[in-house]
């Protein structure tokens, strides 16, 4: 039986929710609202990331991949057009790494938002942080059974990271225009 993390999750969070509301009524309430759909986002990002966990656990009879080479994508990418041209639905690859380059942009906003990080260094920091994280989570689950196969890429680390600091670096260009929004956050905290 495979349990998705979606459901107890979102319960978990719903349960949260309500027991800061009794506790704290309204203050902080725009701050705390975007704490929330972080929650939110943490919680799917981990169901994208596992798939579920499967209950009792089903270890498979081969070891996670594990791929250490940086930007072996580029060689994925030529290989695949140079042999079918780039077709998009027809190229897991393709659609894998904008996944990836995608999965973590929240973060890049998250970060200066709630937690006043002003670096691109330590967006980059912290979301490569988040994405090995994740990508050790994902072998070791696949290695004692709890989730279907996944393995280890140091290039989702890569493209995950790059999301999220493009996403900074968008939120760091358009912060002036935003500035009234931004301070009714920094000052609900």
């Amino acid at each position: 039986m495979t349990i998705y993390v979606i459901l107890p999750g979102l319960l978990l969070l719903f349960i949260y929710i309500i027991i800061d509301f009794i506790r704290h009524r309204t203050r902080n309430l725009l701050w705390r609202l975007i704490f929330y759909s972080l929650a939110f986002y943490g919680i799917m990002v981990l169901h994208v990331t596992t798939g579920g966990i499967n209950i009792p656990p089903r270890p498979f009879p081969w070891a996670p991949p594990v791929q250490l080479v940086p930007l072996d994508i580029v060689r994925e990418m030529v290989q695949g057009v140079a042999s079918r041209g780039f077709v998009w639905f027809g190229s897991s690859t393709a659609r894998l790494n904008f996944l990836n380059l995608l999965m973590l942009m929240p973060l890049g906003v998250y970060l200066p938002l709630l937690f006043k990080v002003k670096s691109v260094g330590r967006v980059a920091l912290t979301a490569g942080l988040v994405s090995f994280f994740i990508e050790v989570g994902q072998m070791i689950t696949t290695y004692t059974g709890l989730t279907r196969p996944r393995g280890f890429n140091v290039d989702d680390i890569i493209l995950n990271t790059l999301g999220a600091v493009l996403a900074f670096l968008v939120y760091r260009s358009l912060s002036p225009y935003l500035a009234p929004v931004i301070e009714k956050v920094e000052k609900s905290v």
